[in-house]
């Protein structure tokens, strides 16, 4: 299974957050959670079914490597 990810900047807090094209984007509503507190991003459906903010996972895995 192949999605394809694209980075853009959501309103309201100006940072960057993942949106998974085309089910998160054309569809958000079964995604929608508040996991990091913006309700402005949308979610991506990891391979093991949770839910998580990628932006999220992406500034962990950044913080792990400095």
């Amino acid at each position: 299974m192949s999605e394809q990810v694209t980075w853009r900047t959501s309103t309201g807090d100006g940072a960057q957050h993942a949106y998974l094209t085309p089910n998160v984007v054309d569809n958000p509503a079964p995604y929608a959670r508040t996991l990091c507190g913006l309700d402005t991003a949308r979610w991506l459906l990891t391979e093991d079914t949770a839910l998580r903010c990628l932006a999220c996972t992406f500034a962990a895995r950044s913080a792990d490597l400095n």
